[in-house]
This record gives structure tokens, C-alpha cells and sequence, in this order.
């Protein structure tokens, strides 16, 4: 009995820690996500399928990082990066996650725009209703009540991994391509490797869980039960983002039809997955919107107050915290004016959105490396020698993937006569 009891002590503490890295995670498939996996299964087919093991481990060794910081210091990431390096490297570290973070926004909003398309709703009625109902959840909530919406919207994304399964496709074929990598020095190929990684590992997401679990109360000894947590997210992301592919790739790749959009992208999977096919994605996509919407400019919201000092927190009133609030409010009434006005170029929008945010990540990473490496700060806790060999090797590698895309047609002139 007394076992039995022990038990269930420890399974309803795990409930009560798990979240912060879980909905960090989850809310990594928003509508970017999305349209980057379908863009890349629709050209690629399952040709990229193999970015997601890597990348699910990746994302595992920089959730940990992020754990171990926010347990040992109880202070937020962008808190660490002005007290460490300065205000100087603070404003520019925070200036690009603005600038990320606001692009991100906007392609949220473009999401919301497609699902009400799809569900043939007047866009300008219902994105910006839809905008206020989610900015009251986040002014009137606790952090605990803005916790439990997203976990109960995150349940919409098994929407996608439905659509896969109804694709039929050649599992022998999926497996292949997850373990067998295949190469290309394509710009094309190049760029939508850069874009995946952004969309998979964006910087918003450290400040985010980092704050997160800061504002939750966790402590060192919660670091088992955290890692619980870091785990399932890592996985469920990259699960889910594998049936986006499988699913794109069976509706365009593999019949030889364009992807224009996304709105397309779900009514194409009609004669592959069935009537309810469109509809299901379209209530993945609406789901992840919101998501994102709750999270992305909460983050940059967190993240730019803690660096310099202002009062922050969903837990706090408007009148308390006037500039964090004000973030808030302009980055999601902004993202609303601008992807509902006509002749928005949607799709190339997002997939610019993801290319900064994969090269804009080395700036995080690189300032969180030297923060989970400083023994002063971390004292035990510093990072071990592979998960350093990983993270640094992981960091120039989407360094030297940004240059060559940058200076491609350089590189090619000078090795190759422009060939």
C-alpha cells in the first residue's frame, strides 16, 4: 500500500513539474512549422525526413541546457545574458529576438487566416476576434490557467498525425529516409534545411521554457521530473512534424502537383486521405495559431522586461506591469493588421520567417553555451564534454549552412566558373 502510494506521489509530482518544456516543444509545430514541413515533404518528398532524428536530439540537449540554467540560477535567460555580458549584448541579443519573434507572430496570424479560409469564415471578423479572446486569456490568467489552456490545445495535434496515417504511406519508405540521410549542395535544398532548423529550434524557445519554469517555482531538486518533461517534448514535436511531411509529400511529391499555399496544401489532401482530410488540418492549423499566439509574444514579452528590469509576468496586473502588457498587446494587434491585409504573400513570408529565425539561433546558443559553461555561475552543474561537442559542433554547422546560402553564388563563381 504504502508502494502503491509512493507511486502515485511521484506520478502526480511529475504532473504537477511537466509543462514548461512539453508546451515549448508542442507549440514548435505553430503555423511556421507547419508550412516549412508541408513546403519541404511537397518538394522534397520524404528526402528530409532524416533532419528529424538528429534535430529531436538537438532539441532534447538544448531543452537540458535550458533546464539546467533555469534550476540552478532561478533567474531567466535574458535576466543571465545582461547580468553576464553586459547591456550592450543584452539590447542586441533582445532586438533580434524582437525582430524574430515578431516575424513568427505575423505567420501565426497568417495561419489563422487560412484555417478561417478553409472553413469559409470571414477572415476579417474572426482573426481578430480570435486575437482578443487569446490576449484576455493572457491578461485575466494566472500562469497556471495559461498552462492548462495550452495543454488542452495541444491535444488538437494529434489532427495531424490522423491525416497521416489516412495518406497510406510506404512505411518500408518512411523508415528509410528517417535513418538514411540524403545530401544536396542546392541552394533549394540548403535553405529549406535552414528553415526546418529554425522552425525546429527557434530561439524564442529557450527564454520561453527558461522563464517558464522560473515563474512556475522549480527548483534543482525537480531536475528529474524536468527531464521527464524535456524528453517527452523533444519527441512529440518531431513525431508530429514527421506526419506533416508524410502527409504533404503523398498530396504533392509523389503526383507531381505544385504547392501554392496552404490553403491549397489541405484541400490537396482530399483525394489522398479522404473528405475529412481538409478539416482535420485545418483544426491542427487553427490550433497551433493559437498555440503560438499565447506563447511567442508572451516569450518576447518576458524575455525583453527581465533584461532590463521591468515588472513581468501573467501573473501580474496590467497596471503592474505596464510595459510587459504593452509588448504583449502590440505584437498580436500588429501580427493582426498585417496578415489580414489583401494580396499578403503567405507562403514566402513564413519560409523567410523560419530562414532568420535558424540564423539567428547561434546568437542564443552561443550566449547560453558560455552561460551553462561558466563554473562561477553553474558550479557542478556545467555542461559535460559531449553535450559541449554537440551544441558548439551543432551551432557552426548552422553558422557555415547561413554563409553558404548567403554567399552561394560566390562560392560557385570562384570553385566552379559560375557553373
Amino acid at each position: 500500500m504504502a508502494k502503491k502510494r509512493g507511486f502515485l506521489l511521484r506520478v502526480g509530482l511529475l504532473l504537477t513539474i511537466m509543462g514548461p518544456a512539453l508546451i515549448t516543444s508542442i507549440v514548435d509545430n505553430d503555423v511556421g512549422g507547419v508550412a516549412t514541413y508541408s513546403l519541404a515533404g511537397a518538394q522534397f518528398g520524404y528526402g528530409l525526413l532524416w533532419t528529424m532524428l538528429p534535430l529531436t536530439i538537438l532539441l532534447f540537449i538544448i531543452q537540458e541546457i535550458t533546464t539546467r540554467l533555469a534550476l540552478v540560477t532561478r533567474k531567466g535567460l535574458s535576466d543571465l545574458i545582461r547580468e553576464q555580458f553586459g547591456l550592450k549584448i543584452a539590447f542586441w541579443a533582445m532586438l533580434s529576438l524582437f525582430f524574430a519573434n515578431f516575424l513568427l507572430t505575423i505567420t501565426e496570424f497568417v495561419g489563422m487566416v487560412v484555417a478561417f479560409e478553409i472553413f469559409q469564415l470571414p477572415r476579417l471578423l474572426f482573426v481578430p476576434l480570435l486575437a482578443c479572446v487569446l490576449f484576455f486569456i493572457l491578461i485575466r490568467g494566472s500562469y497556471k490557467r495559461v498552462e492548462h489552456t495550452l495543454l488542452v490545445v495541444a491535444l488538437l495535434y494529434i489532427t495531424y498525425v490522423i491525416t497521416g496515417f489516412l495518406v497510406k504511406p510506404d512505411w518500408l519508405d518512411v523508415g528509410k529516409n528517417i535513418i538514411v540521410p540524403s545530401i544536396s549542395w542546392n541552394p533549394d535544398y540548403i535553405g529549406m534545411v535552414i528553415a526546418i532548423i529554425g522552425t525546429t529550434i527557434c530561439p524564442w524557445m529557450q527564454f520561453y521554457q527558461q522563464a517558464s519554469m522560473v515563474d512556475k517555482g522549480l527548483k534543482k531538486e525537480d531536475y528529474g521530473y524536468s527531464l521527464v518533461d524535456v524528453g517527452v517534448g523533444s519527441f512529440v514535436t518531431n513525431f508530429v512534424a514527421t506526419f506533416i511531411f508524410i502527409a504533404t509529400a503523398a498530396a504533392f511529391f509523389f503526383v507531381k502537383k505544385d504547392f501554392i499555399n496552404l490553403t491549397q496544401a489541405a484541400l490537396a489532401l482530399t483525394p489522398v486521405a479522404g473528405q475529412y482530410a481538409p478539416t482535420l488540418f485545418a483544426v491542427g492549423l487553427l490550433a497551433t495559431a493559437s498555440m503560438a499566439i499565447l506563447v511567442v509574444p508572451l516569450s518576447t514579452s518576458y524575455a525583453i522586461t527581465e533584461s532590463f528590469g521591468f515588472e513581468r509576468g501573467v501573473s501580474k496586473t496590467f497596471k503592474e506591469a505596464p510595459i510587459f502588457y504593452g509588448i504583449l498587446a502590440f505584437m498580436i494587434f500588429a501580427g493582426v493588421v498585417i496578415s489580414v491585409l489583401p494580396n499578403f504573400p503567405y507562403l514566402y513570408f513564413i519560409y523567410i520567417a523560419q530562414i532568420v529565425n535558424g540564423m539567428l539561433l547561434p546568437v542564443t546558443l552561443i550566449l547560453m553555451l558560455l552561460l551553462v559553461n561558466n563554473k562561477q555561475l553553474m558550479g557542478k552543474h556545467v555542461n559535460n564534454l559531449w553535450f559541449n561537442v554537440l551544441a558548439w559542433g551543432f551551432s557552426g554547422a548552422v553558422v557555415c549552412l547561413s554563409l553558404y546560402l548567403v554567399f552561394q553564388p560566390v562560392i560557385m563563381r570562384v570553385f566552379f566558373g559560375g557553373a
